[in-house]
């Protein structure tokens, strides 16, 4: 008989956590497992209530902090200490606001516990402006991978488990081991469509402005990671170190360029107001654009782009008095990552949208295209990879390709399986994004950014 796995989650009132929580309901009766405590802060009671009370899978205890106090934490610490010691936690699963994974991810290191935290690893407040904070994240997580011996922290970057994203970095992974020559070029391009009104970024708990970073600490952190995901598969074109400088560019859109983009548009009820214009600069990033460019000595390995956008089109019409999140308020997303090798291969993965029964559906699709006269194979190739009607102990699910990628990271970390996410090997992705945010503080405090880094 298998051994109950006792799990904790932190933050159910968030989104993802939810999620995590339906492939609980989808598990149960499959897995031997107990959640002997959710986490979160009181003014998540009244969410959390209603959603436990409609569920089969009852927590054994839930622990509610007061929000932003310190002592309240604490408590709540102790109270997790007494449960580990009279029942032992297996399973951590953290999805708070990013600048409170850091006190998790402690606690549950100095527990050697299990743990699954969701992107960003960590987050720390005024990321745009701090400079000494934009070093700290990957000071940190070189920190957490260092502790982390035994590998027990996961991260959730379920594009790595997406079939379109596999089925890209395999065929890449082959033709550069085949070849011996490197990608020349790398493009990460996404777009979120999502809208809010300059109030929304004052004060939005779940993908916040307000505490001095944006997009790079909410999805952009995913693209970021595919790009040196894809990118860290030229050491096999020739030696490990296929880099030995990085120049990096990096610009941003923020609240306020928005709200004096907007500023003479008529078609919303209530037209961005003069004070709107005039919104804190202490805000976090919209978008963000990054220019790459990786040397080995003088010459150019590969060139590269890294662009994450949620000022793009929006199915948004109207600001209600309450955001409903992303969700549910007309976000448009779209993605592609190009892959050249240069004159001998070139590789696309896009999203296309479809409007299905009850809203529309996101697939993939990858595109491959050969130099045949060189290198054999087909010309071109196309592989779709739609929404996925995936039977899980069999009860069937139709789940978009994102979906089904989320939830097979999250089921290889509750059996205990070996996944691919682990905190050692987001160390680059890490170091890059703190680059990111060092470019950030310097442009925002009338400093001159870096633009070139020594590997």
């Amino acid at each position: 008989m298998k051994k109950q796995i006792n799990i904790v989650l932190v933050g159910f009132g968030r989104h993802s956590m939810r999620t995590y929580w339906s492939f609980l309901e989808l598990l149960q009766d499959h897995s031997s497992f107990s959640v002997i405590a959710l986490v979160d802060l009181i003014s998540s009671k009244e969410i959390i209530n209603e959603f436990i009370s409609k569920s089969p899978i009852k927590p054994e205890t839930i622990i509610f902090l007061e929000n932003n106090d310190r002592k309240s934490y604490l408590h709540a610490m102790a109270k997790l200490d007494v449960l580990h010691a009279q029942k032992g936690v297996d399973k951590l699963i953290i999805a708070t606001e990013p600048r409170a994974h850091s006190e998790y991810l402690e606690w549950a290191l100095s527990h050697n516990i299990e743990t699954l935290v969701e992107k960003p690893v960590t987050a720390f407040v005024d990321l745009n402006r701090n400079l000494d904070n934009a070093k700290r994240i990957e000071q940190y997580v070189t920190e957490v991978a260092t502790k982390d011996v035994d590998e027990k922290v996961s991260v959730q970057t379920q594009r790595r488990y997406c079939a379109a994203y596999a089925f890209a970095y395999s065929y890449v992974k082959k033709f550069i081991k085949e070849f011996k020559v490197p990608i020349s070029f790398l493009s990460v391009h996404q777009e979120d469509g999502l809208w809010n009104s300059i109030n929304e970024f004052l004060t939005e708990e779940a993908h916040p402005y307000k505490y001095g970073y944006g997009k790079l600490m909410h999805s952009g952190y995913h693209y970021i990671d595919l790009f040196c995901w894809f990118a860290d598969l030229n050491k096999l074109a020739n030696e490990e170190k296929w880099a030995d400088e990085l120049n990096l560019t990096t610009e941003i859109f923020r609240p306020i360029d928005l709200a004096n983009q907007l500023r003479s548009f008529s078609g919303l009820e209530h037209s961005y107001s003069q004070g709107e214009i005039d919104s804190p600069q202490t805000l976090g990033e919209i978008d963000c654009y990054n220019s790459l460019q990786f040397k080995k000595g003088n010459l150019t390995v590969l060139t590269g782009r890294i662009d994450m956008m949620q000022n793009s089109v929006s199915a948004r019409a109207h600001f209600s008095d309450t955001y409903a999140g992303k969700h549910q308020s007309g976000a448009c997303k779209y993605e592609e990552t190009s892959i050249y090798i240069g004159p001998l291969l070139k590789l696309k993965v896009f999203t296309v949208g479809e409007r299905g029964e009850n809203a529309l559906e996101y697939h993939f699709k990858v595109e491959v295209q050969r130099n045949v006269a060189v290198v054999g194979g087909k010309e071109l190739e196309v592989v779709d990879f739609k929404p996925e009607c995936v039977t899980v102990h069999n009860s069937t699910r139709r789940w978009t390709p994102n979906q089904v990628a989320r939830f097979r990271l999250f089921d290889a970390f509750l059996s205990g399986r070996e996944n691919i996410s682990k905190v050692k090997s987001h160390l680059v992705s890490n170091r890059l994004l703190s680059y990111m945010y060092q470019n950030i503080t310097a442009s925002q405090n009338g400093e001159v950014p870096y633009s070139k880094i020594l590997l």
